[in-house]
Order: C-alpha cells, then sequence, then structure tokens
C-alpha cells in the first residue's frame, strides 16, 4: 500500500507535536487516517482498513454509529458543559449501576487515568493506609504508582523492584508501589503478609487485557477477593476494556466476583471521551468537599454523557452472542493457520477480546508471554497484514471486535491472515 500523505503528513505534524502523536501509543504508527466508518479506517492516501485495533477498544458499536452521533447532535443544540448538573447524568448513573453488578454509586470523567487516580485517593482515605500493588502487565493510566511494570518491560533479568514506566517519576513514589505476576495467589498472599497495614488496594485487570488478553485461572479472582478481605484491603478493577465489551456488565458478570471500586471507559460511550469509577455506596460517599477529591470542568459534559447513554441503549437491545460468536471464529481459525505451517500458537480472551500467542503453551501472566512466547513474530505477521489492509495491534497481539464487524469481514481477514503467516514461515 501507498502512503505517501500520510508519511508527509506524520512528518509536518512531528515538527509540531512531539513524537509526531498526541499519545505515546501512537508514535510511530506510519498512518494518518482521514475517516471511519463501520469496521473500517480509511487513511489519507484512500487505502481501506480492517480495524481490529478499534482506537485501542473504545469502538464497540462500530466507528461512526449513527444513533450514537445523533444523540450527540441533539444533546449539542442544548449546549456542552454546563458547570452545574443536568438529567443526562442521572440517567447515564441509573444505567450504569443497574447494569454492573458491583456498583452502587458512581462519579463520570473523561479517561482511566482519571478514575484510577480517584480510587487510589479513596483507597488511601477509606483504609488509612498508602501503599498499593498492582499486576505485572497491567496498565491503569497515568497515576505516578500505578505507572511500574506496565506492558514493554523485561523480565528476563535477576529479581528486581517496581521498574517506572518512563522517566520523571520520583523514586519516591516507587517505594509506594508492590507488584506481583498476574494469577500468582501466592505471590500476593506474601506481599499483603509481608506489608500489613501497609497496603491501600489491589489494582488489577480481571483479564489482563493489556498483555494478550490472558485470562484468569479458575477460582484466582475468588482468591483475590478473599485475601482483600482478608487484610482489609480496597480491590479494584480495571474494566476500562472489558466493561460492556467481554459482557453487558463486564468481566464481574463473566466470573461472579465483585470489587470493591470498578473504574469504566472505553467502550461505555463508542469512543467518546468518557470513563467512570463506581463502586460500594461506603467508598464512594467518601468524595466529596472536605472529603476525596474529584474534580474536573468537562466530568459529565453534556455530548459525552448523551454518547454514552446512546451506546448503553444501544449495548442493551445488542445480541453478545454474535460479536463472540464472530470472535472465536477468527481467533481459532487463525490459531488453525499456524497450526497447518507447523507453528504452535494459542487464544486467549474472549470473542470481543482476544489475544495470539506463539509458543509451545498459552502464558498465564505477563513474564511467561515474554519469556516463553515469540511477541517478534507476531509482531512481523501484524505488519505484514497492515499491507494486506488488516489492522490489528502487533505488540500485545491484541484484537478488538465491534458489533459491526461482519463473518465476511471475519473470513476476509481470515485469508489475508493465511497469506501473512505463509509469508512469515516461509521467509525463515
Amino acid at each position: 500500500m501507498k502512503t505517501d500523505k500520510s508519511g508527509a503528513f506524520l512528518d509536518r505534524l512531528s515538527r509540531l507535536v512531539p513524537g509526531g502523536a498526541n499519545s505515546n501509543a501512537r508514535c510511530g504508527s506510519g498512518l494518518a487516517i482521514a475517516r471511519a466508518e463501520g469496521a473500517r479506517l480509511i487513511d489519507l492516501d484512500g487505502n481501506q482498513y480492517i480495524d481490529y485495533v478499534l482506537g485501542f477498544g473504545p469502538i464497540i458499536l462500530g466507528h461512526a454509529d449513527s444513533v450514537v452521533h445523533e444523540a450527540v447532535c441533539g444533546a449539542l443544540r442544548r449546549g456542552t458543559t454546563y458547570a452545574f448538573s443536568h438529567e443526562l447524568e442521572l440517567e447515564l448513573a441509573e444505567r450504569i449501576v443497574t447494569l454492573c453488578p458491583s456498583v452502587e454509586a458512581v462519579r463520570l470523567c473523561n479517561s482511566g487515568s482519571d478514575a484510577a487516580d480517584t480510587a487510589y485517593r479513596l483507597a488511601c482515605a477509606h483504609t488509612g493506609a498508602v501503599g498499593v500493588i498492582k499486576m505485572e502487565g497491567d496498565y491503569h493510566g497515568c497515576v505516578w504508582p500505578l505507572l511500574h511494570d506496565v506492558p514493554g518491560f523485561d523480565v528476563s533479568g535477576p529479581v528486581r523492584k517496581p521498574r517506572p514506566a518512563c522517566r520523571g517519576i520520583p523514586e519516591a513514589v516507587s517505594h509506594l508501589v508492590h507488584t506481583v505476576p498476574f494469577n500468582d495467589v501466592e505471590a500476593l498472599a506474601q506481599v499483603l503478609d509481608e506489608h500489613r497495614r501497609e497496603i491501600a488496594a489491589v489494582f488489577m485487570e480481571p483479564i489482563l487485557g493489556n498483555t494478550a488478553a490472558i485470562m484468569p485461572l479458575p477460582g484466582y479472582l475468588a482468591d483475590v477477593r478473599e485475601l482483600c478481605d482478608r487484610h482489609g484491603v480496597v480491590l479494584v478493577f480495571d474494566e476500562v476494556k472489558t466493561g460492556f465489551r467481554v459482557a453487558l456488565g463486564g468481566a464481574q458478570a463473566l466470573f461472579g466476583v465483585h470489587s470493591d471500586l470498578t473504574m469504566l471507559g472505553k467502550a461505555i460511550a463508542n469512543g467518546f471521551p468518557l470513563a467512570a469509577l463506581g463502586g460500594r455506596r461506603e467508598l464512594m460517599e467518601l468524595i466529596g468537599p472536605g472529603g476525596v477529591h474529584h474534580c474536573g470542568t468537562h466530568f459529565g459534559n453534556v455530548p459525552c454523557t448523551a454518547a454514552a447513554n446512546a451506546t448503553l441503549t444501544r449495548l442493551q437491545a445488542s445480541d453478545y452472542t454474535s460479536i463472540e460468536r464472530r470472535g472465536r471464529k477468527l481467533a481459532q481459525g487463525i490459531c488453525d493457520i499456524l497450526a497447518d505451517m507447523g507453528v504452535q500458537g494459542s487464544w486467549h480472551g474472549t470473542g470481543a477480546m482476544f489475544g495470539i500467542t506463539i509458543g509451545s503453551k498459552p502464558p498465564n501472566d505477563y513474564r511467561s508471554w515474554w519469556m516463553e512466547t515469540d511477541r517478534l513474530a507476531w509482531m512481523e505477521v501484524g505488519a505484514k497484514l497492515r499491507n494486506l489492509g488488516i489492522l490489528v495491534d502487533g505488540f500485545i497481539g491484541l484484537f478488538f471486535l465491534s458489533f459491526s464487524h461482519t463473518d465476511e469481514d471475519v473470513l476476509h481477514t481470515l485469508v489475508a491472515c493465511r497469506e501473512a503467516v505463509q509469508c512469515q514461515w516461509n521467509a525463515e
């Protein structure tokens, strides 16, 4: 595919915008998009791609959904930001509390980082402690203590203290965080025992969405819940990726394990910047003047709240079995293609959000994914797929599906995957 226009545009952009993008996750992408429709992106050069990145997860209904956009346009005619409460906020709060099993009260915000920031303060206020535990390979946004051991850090060396994800994080902050492997109950129990009364919260994705959608082992989430209860620690589920995507009630509805606080975002508004933090009323009511700080000029703004209400209305009427069926067909089809080439691989997650790994056995955590899977080979396959008009997250092997993806899209993608896989392993 020719990308001359995209390349020239990105060169101009990089002169004014550091890294040539307004998010580090988009730096070096090599693509500039002109528009999006349904399950497709069209770049500045006119190339069309079947999109399985979906904005890194927010697009659940499909790009440019007409019902959502009509709701937003109608809301815009009534203004954007009031600095006062409005009816759409109540409508959305009622929907979230109804749909999410563990949420008794909710506050709206703009991003997952906002939700994580407030969740951390709430946990500290509730427990009187300041330490936090997170899982290796999770990403919870830009909150300093949580910005350690995120995807991309090398675990092949000796055991060490948690590693900051970037420069600019004070060393004192790193002393607040402990990281443990996902699916390792013993490691979590050891940290909680050794640092008794120092830990305010355990933050975790119930499905390791930032590392190939690795699933929790049977009983793992229930064991984590029991440990947090025993130690008086707040359990925070980051459902920014899984909420309203893997099921209408999120991962908690799938596994039947409830957190104390839940972070929501991405699919909640089909691409509009809205997120939420919800949880037990006892915790949430600590927020307020004289209590836990949670302020934002654009929190609960009119157009994004309208988008979320319209999105959740659509999702409540949607058939989640259809997206699950298509995703499973695609995931298993890719694994079958790998097997036909004599390559061992596996898929993890759900139909709406799954990961592909290449290796002799499926990974159970970030460490096994990093050390025992052929991540570089999958990145090469992802690059080849792009040239065939298929966009995937090559780094962590993650696929998102929307309700706009069709059976024909899946078949077309599998044809492209066969070509990319054959090209990769024939070249080797």
